[in-house]
């Protein structure tokens, strides 16, 4: 994984002075994250899986929403991951489990949107045995298998973290152009992702998890008190992208309008295995 990281850093290098931003290349490389792409494949070996039931994790009930079982997303077995660097780093063992709203009703602005998704971990990798379902599930993936592959992401040309460097506009311009005609014609960003940048559709994420997570409405609809909001941004930056789920016509899923659902997590939680402290964003077109 290593290997092909660094491989892809040094082309990545390559296309930012190749588009005159010679300046800020290292700066933005420092920025790049190691994810894994994700890809489903035709159901075979290994418990990480988009879709089907989920493998029964011992004293942890089905998520329900209002009253109904979520909807079954994905899992994924930590052992079967390729080994090297991650961002986020992840535990080495155990089984994360994936589920969201069966009627997409929440988008992740609203902070009573809390519990219409789910992320379920167990540190004991299980026994394999499929949990059934405790009611009617109207939304259900089909089940496919899942093939991993390291990947070096750049940072969204909207991102905040871009944003930071300070760039001039055409630098700016330079990157956008680098971004979108290069680096991800290159190693598309969209698709199913553990980790890394996330592909924005719409605008920048880290914010909206932060605010929203801390009871702050960030649809409009409700004024909030700025000196809340001013001591709160600066924990923008403790967000990091754990996993993005495209719609995908082959696992029978739609998010809104062609769009994605991205799971977030603040780093300390991660390191500590608290998964429901989670947030969820579902962007579209």
């Amino acid at each position: 994984m290593a290997e092909a990281l660094a491989d892809q850093e040094k082309r990545i290098r390559g296309m930012l002075a190749g588009r005159g931003l010679g300046p800020f290349v290292g700066a933005i490389l420092d920025l790049c994250r190691p994810a894994l792409r994700v890809t489903p494949f035709a159901r075979a070996g290994g418990a990480s899986r988009f879709g089907g039931l989920p493998d029964r994790c011992a004293g942890q009930p089905w998520p329900h929403w209002k009253e109904r079982p979520l909807a079954f997303l994905a899992q994924i077995q930590l052992a079967e991951l390729p080994r090297g660097p991650f961002f986020p780093p992840l535990p080495g063992t155990g089984l994360v489990q994936f589920f969201y709203d069966q009627d997409q009703s929440t988008w992740g602005f609203d902070p009573g949107d809390r519990g219409s998704w789910c992320i379920r971990f167990s540190p004991d990798p299980g026994s394999g045995a499929r949990e059934e379902a405790p009611g009617r599930l109207d939304v259900r993936v089909n089940e496919r298998g899942m093939e991993f592959e390291p990947i070096l992401t750049a940072p969204h040309p909207g991102s905040d973290w871009l944003r930071n460097l300070n760039l001039d506009e055409a630098a700016r311009e330079a990157y956008h152009r680098c971004y979108f005609d290069d680096i991800t014609e290159t190693w598309p960003h969209t698709g199913h992702r553990l980790g890394g940048h996330a592909s924005e559709i719409q605008n920048p994420m880290e914010v909206e998890c932060q605010f929203a997570s801390n009871g702050i409405d960030c649809g409009g609809t409700k004024a909030t008190d700025p000196a809340q909001r001013d001591r709160l941004l600066p924990g923008w930056r403790d967000w990091a992208l754990l996993f993005q789920m495209d719609s995908d016509d082959d696992l029978g899923v739609m998010w809104g309008d062609v769009g994605m659902l991205y799971f977030w997590i603040r780093r300390e939680d991660l390191a500590a295995a608290r998964f429901e402290a989670s947030w969820l964003v579902l962007q579209c077109c």
